[in-house]
C-alpha cells in the first residue's frame, strides 16, 4: 500500500528474487508501471537508505523501478522510458551523482544492456552541428559495441546558442548520450544549496617558508539536521597542506575524516545540526615560488550533490 516510489521498487525486486512470490510480485510491479512519470522518471520518494535527496533519489529509485522491470520481461517500453531519463541526467564523466546513485545507475544499464545487447537491424548514425555534419558512421545488424563520435574542431562552434542533432536511419531506435566538457574558473552556486561556504585567506603574497592561514567556514543554512556534508578546498600551487594538522583537526572533532589531493584537501562532516557552523583553519606552506591560482572551492551535501555551493579561487605569489 506504500504511496513511496524507492520502497516499493526496492519490494518488487525482493519478491521477484523469491520464485514462490511472483504473482505477488507482477501485481506489485504493475503498480510500479502505472507511478512512472510521463518523462520516464519515479520521483515520488522521501529518501533512501543513504538519506539521499533530490536528483540523486530520482536516479536511485528510477534505477530500482528498471531493475524490477527488467526481471519480468515486460513493459518494455517503459523501461525504454527511464533508460532515456537516465540517459538524459548522467554527467560528463559517465556518473549519477553521488556513488548510491551512480551504482544503482550502474546496474540498471548494465540489466538493460543484457537485455537489448546488439542491434536488430542495419543502419547509420549522422552527427550534425549547426546544420553542418560532423560525423557520421554505419553498422550493420548484430552490433553491440557503442557507436563513438567525439567533436574537437571548435570551428564547428560559434559563439552563443549552439544546436548539436543527431540524424539516425535504421530500424529500430537506439538509445544516446552526450556529453559536454567546459571549464569555469568559478561555477555558478544552486539557489537550492542548503551548505553555506566561505573560503578566506589571511595573506596572498608570501616567502619560501612562510606559512599562510585559510579559514574555512561550513554552514548549515536550514533550521534542520543535514546529513554526510563535504568541502571540498582547493589549493593554489606552490604551498602544501600539513598532515599533522589535518590529524589534529580530526581529532579535536572539528572534521570527521579527510582526504587529501595533490591540490585539495576534502573535508567530511558525517552530519551538520541544525543552523550548525564550523570554523576550520588550514595552515599552508609556501614551497615553491611563483603566482599560483587554485581551484574553486565548494560545499555541498554528498547525497544531493547537484546542489553546491561555491567560491572563488585562492591566488598566491610565493618570493625565494
Amino acid at each position: 500500500r506504500t504511496e513511496d516510489d524507492y520502497l516499493l521498487a526496492l519490494s518488487c525486486n525482493t519478491l521477484l528474487n523469491v520464485p514462490s512470490r511472483r504473482q505477488e510480485a507482477l501485481v506489485a510491479v504493475g503498480r510500479l508501471v502505472k507511478r512512472q512519470s510521463k518523462t520516464g522518471v519515479w520521483n515520488k520518494a522521501n529518501h533512501s537508505i543513504t538519506r539521499s535527496g533530490g536528483i540523486n533519489l530520482h536516479i536511485e529509485t528510477t534505477s530500482l523501478a528498471l531493475l524490477a522491470l527488467l526481471k519480468t520481461g515486460q513493459n518494455m517500453a517503459n523501461v525504454e522510458r527511464g533508460i532515456q531519463w537516465l540517459m538524459q541526467h548522467r554527467s560528463g564523466y559517465g556518473n549519477w551523482g553521488a556513488t548510491q546513485a551512480t551504482v544503482l545507475g550502474l546496474k540498471a544499464f548494465t540489466a538493460y544492456a543484457n537485455a537489448t545487447r546488439k542491434t536488430a537491424y542495419p543502419g547509420e548514425l549522422i552527427v550534425l552541428v549547426n546544420g553542418k555534419v560532423a560525423g557520421s558512421t554505419r553498422y550493420e545488424a548484430g552490433r553491440r559495441e557503442p557507436l563513438l563520435f567525439t567533436i574537437d574542431d571548435p570551428s564547428v562552434f560559434k559563439s552563443g546558442q549552439n544546436e548539436i542533432a543527431l540524424s539516425h536511419e535504421g530500424g529500430a531506435e537506439l538509445p544516446y548520450s552526450m556529453a559536454i566538457a567546459y571549464r569555469s574558473k568559478t561555477p555558478a552556486t544552486s539557489p537550492q544549496s542548503l551548505i553555506d561556504l566561505h573560503v578566506v585567506s589571511d595573506s596572498d603574497r608570501l616567502s619560501m617558508g612562510q606559512t599562510m592561514r585559510i579559514n574555512v567556514t561550513v554552514s548549515n543554512k536550514t533550521n534542520n539536521g543535514q546529513p554526510m556534508t563535504l568541502a571540498r578546498v582547493g589549493l593554489p600551487g606552490g604551498v602544501t597542506f600539513q598532515t599533522w594538522q589535518l590529524k589534529e583537526l580530526r581529532d579535536k572533532k572539528l572534521i570527521d575524516f579527510y582526504e587529501t589531493r595533490a591540490s585539495e584537501v576534502i573535508l567530511y562532516f558525517r552530519s551538520l545540526g541544525p543552523n550548525e557552523k564550523r570554523d576550520i583553519p588550514l595552515d599552508l606552506v609556501a614551497a615553491v615560488p611563483g603566482n599560483y591560482e587554485g581551484a574553486a572551492s565548494s560545499a555541498y551535501l554528498y547525497y544531493t550533490d547537484e546542489h553546491k555551493t561555491w567560491q572563488a579561487p585562492i591566488r598566491v605569489t610565493i618570493t625565494p
